[in-house]
């Protein structure tokens, strides 16, 4: 493409003939014969003399600097040395710099991933992995990009899958590598030869954050050596890829945590997601390294963790969610449980709670949310109503409320906030929460269940008020709805009402 003539002359190993091709390129070529002093071949290309379509010039290929890079991209690990003849500065007999040319070799030969493993030093992976991966885009994110990976590993697997390589488990993200600013993929080579910069079908799916090359051998391309005729032998080495950087997580998560927890900020929501799509074994695994905010450290937790430090008969994984450990520990149905001790995980992440949803269940116990009604967190308060007038006065909400609400009932886990909002069967508040701030039209509702402390002085007024002035109850029950919505992290859905029901109460 960047020559309009190309002549090869070619000699046979134990030939006296040579051969030459000639072509330009367009719809004929010539054989003749031709001179060479010895066996091998002579590639001459002629390069156009005009510009390319974008400007730049063609005999750009004839510069040393272009041919090193070109070399270095594609070609540094083939097993034959690349040499080309340079300018070597060097002085003369005055001491004035001067040019030498010679012949250097601009290919190392030999990856890191083609040597026996006693004979890299760490030294070498942490600088290639420098030099060739970690692009800090700016000055803040250079310090990160500098830190030496959380795992390096060299690869070299024999048997029905063969495949030699060099994988890196990054620390942490110095781009938004979730975005297109760090394209996904590896490099993929065969026999040395770079066949493709970014190979996404290498990627195990669950960790999209990995860098590093793989080397193939005897791997089928295309006519044109830019992509692969089968895929089916990526997926068995992407498969192998899964279970060693599987492995090694959890090795740095059992030896390095305080490394592993700083990879899990940027990177833990990917594993969580992934935890959710795969079933079985790989599921099981997955889970095991998911890190969770927990009520009883201000350090993250597992879930292996959680299970060992659950108080005796507890039944369920108790899990609370808001936007952070401090607000949900200002949350209605978390007091109970903080007074007692009871532990809960608190879901901080919007990918926690959905988590919870499609596991189910973690080691025999059901994740249960805290919020939900049929948590199992019975409070020891005794209600000051009588049986009838406790009917009474929860059918005298349920109609000062309407349709809002599915149910309201008496709180057996209240103690020193008046009313609480649990959701029912299907989608908890909270998820109809996220799932509104996604989408404001999306037309998903879950059920709303209003439970009231009968014991707190603002159900005794609103009691007393029912039978002497119902509009004022009402507006009180109102109210109460409205600030449980508030607390559960849901919207007001008439601010303008509710200020005036507020107001109306000072006349």
């Amino acid at each position: 493409m960047a020559a309009d003539h190309v002549r090869v002359v070619s000699r046979k190993i134990k030939s006296d003939r040579a051969y030459a091709f000639e072509s330009g390129g367009v719809d004929s070529y010539t054989i003749s014969d031709a001179k060479r002093s010895e066996c091998g071949t002579d590639v001459i290309l002629h390069i156009r003399p005009e510009e390319t379509e974008d400007g730049d010039e063609y005999n750009r290929y004839l510069r040393e600097y272009t041919i090193y890079k070109l070399v270095k991209q594609y070609s540094d690990y083939i097993r034959w040395p690349i040499r080309l003849l340079m300018p070597i500065p060097v002085p003369d007999e005055n001491g004035e710099p001067t040019e030498k040319w010679s012949y250097e070799r601009l290919n190392s030969m030999t990856p890191l991933w083609k040597r026996p493993k006693s004979e890299v030093r760490e030294e070498e992976t942490l600088a290639f992995y420098r030099e060739r991966y970690a692009k800090a885009p700016d000055f803040d994110s250079a310090e990160a990009a500098l830190s030496p990976p959380l795992k390096t590993l060299l690869l070299k697997i024999e048997g029905n899958v063969e495949f030699s390589g060099l994988i890196y488990i990054p620390s942490a993200a110095w781009t938004s590598w979730d975005t297109k600013d760090d394209p996904k993929g590896l490099e993929l080579y065969s026999n040395g030869v770079r066949i493709k910069e970014r190979e996404t079908e290498l990627l195990p799916d669950a960790f999209p954050f990995l860098k590093g090359a793989v080397d193939i051998p005897n791997l089928p391309l295309n006519l044109s050596r830019d992509g692969i005729q089968s895929s089916s032998q990526l997926a068995a080495v992407k498969d192998v890829i899964f279970r060693k950087v599987l492995n090694a997580l959890q090795e740095a998560l059992k030896e390095r945590r305080a490394e592993y927890e700083c990879f899990f900020t940027d990177f833990g929501r990917s594993l969580k997601l992934s935890a959710m799509e795969c079933e079985g074994s790989s599921r099981e695994k997955l889970q095991k390294l998911l890190l969770f905010e927990y009520s009883g450290s201000e350090k993250q937790i597992t879930l292996d963790e959680y299970v060992t430090n659950m108080i005796p008969h507890q039944k369920a994984i108790y899990f609370s969610k808001g936007a952070s450990r401090q607000e949900i520990f200002s949350l209605p149905e978390t007091e109970r449980p903080l007074r007692r001790g009871i532990p809960f995980l608190c879901f901080t992440d919007i990918a926690d709670e959905l988590c919870a949803r499609v596991f189910g269940q973690y080691s025999g116990f059901p994740f249960q949310a805290l919020s939900d009604r049929q948590a199992d967190l019975k409070s020891e308060t005794d209600s000051p109503f009588t049986m009838q007038e406790e009917k009474e006065l929860l059918s005298f909400i349920q109609q000062a409320v309407g349709t809002d609400v599915e149910e309201v009932t008496a709180s057996r886990k209240l103690e020193s906030h008046p009313v609480l909002l649990a959701s029912g069967s299907g989608i908890s508040f909270e998820m109809e929460a996220d799932y509104r701030r996604l989408n404001p039209d999306a037309d998903l509702k879950s059920q709303h269940i209003l439970e009231v402390n009968l014991a707190h002085p603002a159900l005794s007024a609103l009691n007393r008020a029912r039978t002497g002035d119902p509009k004022r109850a009402a507006a009180y029950a109102k109210i109460l709805y409205n600030q449980a919505r508030l607390m559960a992290g849901l919207d007001i859905e008439d601010p303008g009402s509710y200020t005036d029901l507020v107001v109306s109460l000072f006349r």
